[in-house]
């Protein structure tokens, strides 16, 4: 199926560029990039597709002779983050202005996977003079395109940035520098713990809501550009308990960020922050667990509810904007702030459905340096990532007896635009 693809993408290529050139009333115009990672840790790391999507070190682990297991050092070389993407355009439609966008990249679903070609957005777009309708998959109303960590790494500051794509519904009305955006959305690749269906069972979506500000001066040389937004959503985790009972326990989960972002000739500044409930499907730490009961018979009948793990996060990227040369660095942060609410068993890791459960903190600091000339940028990143794992938690989950774990990522990285 892939071969096809591929054979068939070579077939319309030159076709599509003659119609780049004669600008018909439809067509696809193609870009994208050919980037190539070669990377090194000094420590074992909890990552996805063997090693490319980095979040922090994995936690020290003893043998029979007291020797850490992961205080082991590895390289790997992937190709998997090549991406291709096409801007459609097309007649006008409802009175509006059309285009769409499909997009996609060889990092496969799961490590299984890899180099497998998969989905990354795909959405048609209705542009009327102050409102847009973007329908299909897209970047997640908490990921702000505007505003993002420029690193290397594809991991775009992830756990300290929230990062998601999912099918979606979203209006965005403008209103001179403001705009006003509400969207609609269930999951897909980025989903809570479990899978899909715990927003599927909830028969409601999720619900997120951004306004922020934009504004250049003349020339453009100058950038303000900030905003805020909250996100809203209800999970029911499962419709049958461990003793076979039909259940509907569900759980309200909320989020919000702000952002902040100035740009000039010399350089950009870039500040964010995010506190929120249950981000797991965003890449950070954090989850749900099973909520604290002495009912005898929700006990016998496993029916418990949820109580969902708040966390919260924060990073700031500035880098110089040289046409040539540039120069950036990059700091984050994130605390689990543990629950609300006691835990059931919280001694027990079957109480948990959580990222970093064990995990008090994690903080980041990584300088980059990048070469640009023509279509050719390459870069080298260093990542210096302490993650501050706990021996034991408290009743509310929150982290006890915390110890740091460090790892050092130096990665080399080289891009091809087209």
């Amino acid at each position: 199926m892939m071969k096809k693809f591929l054979l068939l993408l070579l077939v319309i290529l030159p076709f599509v560029s003659m119609a780049q050139d004669q600008q018909p009333a439809f067509g696809i115009k193609f870009s994208g990039y050919v980037k190539n990672d070669f990377f090194f840790d000094t420590h074992t790391t909890v990552n996805l597709r063997e090693g490319e999507f980095y979040l922090y070190p994995e936690n020290v682990k003893r043998d029979k002779d007291n020797v850490d297991i992961n205080a082991h050092s590895s390289f790997n070389i992937l190709a998997i983050q090549s991406r291709l993407r096409g801007d459609i355009f097309g007649p006008d439609a409802f009175g509006a202005k059309t285009s769409g966008v499909i997009e996609g990249e060889f990092f496969g679903t799961q490590d299984a996977n890899s180099n497998g070609f998969r989905l990354r957005h795909a959405f048609v777009k209705l542009s009327w003079p102050t409102t847009d309708i973007i329908i299909g998959q897209t970047w997640h109303g908490m990921f702000v395109e505007g505003c993002f960590p420029e690193i290397m790494a594809i991991n775009t500051g992830a756990p300290f940035q929230p990062f998601s794509r999912n099918p979606q519904i979203k209006v965005v009305q403008s209103l001179k520098d403001f705009k006003f955006m509400l969207s609609l959305m269930s999951q897909r690749d980025f989903t809570s713990w479990g899978g899909s269906g715990a927003l599927r069972n909830s028969t409601l979506p999720e619900v997120n809501l951004r306004i922020q500000y934009q504004h250049f001066n003349e020339d453009k040389t100058r950038e303000i550009f900030f905003g805020a937004g909250a996100d809203y959503k209800i999970l029911v985790p499962r419709l049958v308990t461990d003793s076979n009972y039909a259940t509907n326990s569900n759980m309200s989960n909320y989020a919000f960020m702000a952002f902040f972002k100035y740009r000039c000739k010399s350089i950009t500044l870039k500040l964010e922050g995010t506190y929120g409930q249950n981000l797991y499907d965003q890449v950070m730490i954090g989850g749900y667990a099973y909520k604290y009961t002495t009912d005898s018979t929700t006990i016998a009948r496993g029916d418990f509810s949820y109580t969902p793990i708040n966390t919260l996060a924060a990073w700031a990227d500035i880098a110089t904007n040289g046409s040539k040369f540039q120069f950036g660095i990059f700091g984050g942060y994130t605390k689990n702030l543990g629950s609300y609410s006691n835990i059931l068993n919280w001694t027990s890791e079957s109480s948990f459905f959580s990222r970093g459960q064990n995990i008090d903190y994690v903080y980041r600091i990584s300088p980059r340096v990048v070469f640009i000339s023509g279509k050719v940028k390459m870069g080298i990143e260093g990542d210096y990532t302490v993650a501050g794992y706990g021996s034991s938690v408290n009743s509310l989950g929150e982290v006890q007896n915390v110890k740091p774990v460090s790892n050092i990522r130096l990665m080399y990285s080289v891009f091809y635009y087209f």
